[in-house]
């Protein structure tokens, strides 16, 4: 564990189980299972919620600079699945950015790679990729709550 995940871990107050999470959520195949609530389960506590967007994206988009704006919101989930080594963990992609979940443990890891990536957007592509990571404990402390992940489907 790195310094920085180290600060995260001890200011989260990370559950040890909580990092197997993801792979405790059934599988389940069939687009039309989509819909079923009772297939959703709540991100732990101490869970961070990922989110990278390209800034001014709509006028990259009328720039006929689609390709890189989606090429800058797919790097973010790239980075993190580089980062995270094989660990599934759930995200969304979103054509000029992303949001996904990751346990507290990784939150150092996950930081650089955003980090990493943003500075390679800007210099690549010549695009603003703006990134953050919320605790889950503070999205439910807001008036509004995240409060199911996505299932994990087969491929």
């Amino acid at each position: 564990m790195n310094a920085r995940s180290a600060i995260w871990h001890s200011v989260m107050g990370g559950d040890p189980h909580s990092v197997k999470f993801y792979a405790s959520v059934p599988v389940f195949s069939g687009f039309a299972n989509i819909v079923d609530q009772d297939r959703y389960h709540p991100l732990p506590d101490d869970w961070l919620i990922g989110m990278a967007d390209v800034a001014d994206s709509t006028e990259a988009v009328q720039a006929k600079r689609y390709k890189a704006v989606n090429m800058a919101g797919a790097a973010a989930i790239v980075a993190v699945t580089n980062a995270l080594q094989r660990h599934e963990f759930p995200f969304v992609f979103g054509g000029d950015g992303a949001s996904f979940a990751v346990p507290p443990s990784e939150a150092g890891i996950v930081c650089d790679a955003l980090a990493a990536t943003a500075t390679w957007v800007r210099e690549e592509l010549d695009l603003t990729l703006r990134t953050g990571l919320v605790p889950v404990a503070a999205v439910r402390a807001a008036p509004m709550s995240a409060s199911r992940v996505l299932p994990r489907l087969t491929t």
